[in-house]
C-alpha cells in the first residue's frame, strides 16, 4: 500500500495539472505565457499580466459494491483561476484566450494521465465562471474552471 504523498492520486492529479499549465508559453505556440503557481499568496502579489492559480476544494465519494470488494469512486475537483491584467486590450478577449490556452493544455494530454496517475481516471469539465474586474482595484479580467477527476479507489490510499 502506498504511504507517501508522491504515490497519492489526489496530489498526482494536482502534479499534472501543475506540469500542464506549466506547458504554455507563446513560443509553443499558445496565446499566453502565464505565470502558475498553487500557492495563493504567489498569485495575489504576482506582477505578471497573465497567471493561473490551481487548488482543489476537496474530494466526494461514491461508494460502490459490498464486503471484501468495496470501492469507492471519488471525483476530485480541481479549479484553475486565470487572471489577465490589461491596459487597453479587450479583458474578455484575454481572459478568454488564457482560457482557451488552458483547456488546451489540459485536453491535449488527457491520454498521458494514465502515465501520471494510473488507469482508470477520466475527466470532464465542470462550470467555468467568468469575472470581469468589475470590482477589482486594478484593471483585470479571470475566469475559474473547474475539472472533475474521477477513479476507482480499493483500499489502499
Amino acid at each position: 500500500m502506498p504511504n507517501k504523498v508522491d504515490d497519492f492520486i489526489p496530489f498526482r492529479l494536482l502534479q499534472f495539472i501543475e506540469a500542464r499549465l506549466k506547458s504554455i508559453d507563446t513560443a509553443m505556440g499558445y496565446n499566453s505565457d502565464p505565470f502558475v503557481t498553487d500557492d495563493w499568496h504567489l498569485a495575489e502579489s504576482s506582477t505578471a499580466k497573465q497567471v493561473l492559480f490551481f487548488e482543489t476544494p476537496g474530494i466526494e465519494m461514491d461508494d460502490q459494491g459490498v464486503g471484501d470488494g468495496k470501492t469507492v469512486q471519488p471525483a476530485m475537483t480541481i479549479d484553475v483561476i486565470g487572471v489577465c491584467t490589461y491596459e487597453t486590450e479587450r479583458p474578455r478577449r484575454l481572459a478568454m484566450a488564457l482560457e482557451q490556452d488552458v483547456r488546451v493544455a489540459i485536453h491535449s494530454a488527457l491520454g498521458d494521465i494514465r502515465d501520471s496517475v494510473g488507469r482508470g481516471c477520466s475527466m470532464t469539465y465542470g462550470s467555468c465562471v467568468y469575472d470581469g474586474g468589475v470590482l477589482a482595484p486594478i484593471k483585470e479580467a479571470g475566469f475559474r474552471l473547474s475539472l472533475i477527476f474521477t477513479w476507482s479507489q480499493r483500499s489502499g490510499w
